[in-house]
């Protein structure tokens, strides 16, 4: 995999579905995601370099909500490692 397809998918992810759950793991390489599907709800495994772009994207597909969602933290992880 490369930095521009993990790039592509995190926007494609937060575009086809805003309520992405994002989880930051440093475990994984920046040239690496994980996207897995849990029903109808998004998971993207990601390099925690990808916070920021992520807190970006939401601002644009959210923009009158902050990055977490109105008074949670719904489509946001602080772990740092997952199974």
């Amino acid at each position: 995999m490369t930095t521009e397809r993990t790039l592509a998918t995190i926007r494609r992810v937060l575009t086809d579905s805003p309520a992405a759950d994002i989880r930051f793991v440093e475990a994984i390489t920046t040239d690496s995601h994980l996207l897995s599907t849990h029903g109808q709800t998004h998971i993207l495994f990601v390099h925690p370099e990808y916070r920021e772009l992520v807190d970006e994207l939401r601002q644009v597909t959210h923009p009158a909500e902050s990055s977490a969602g109105p008074g949670g933290t719904t489509g946001t992880s602080e772990h740092s490692k997952e199974p």
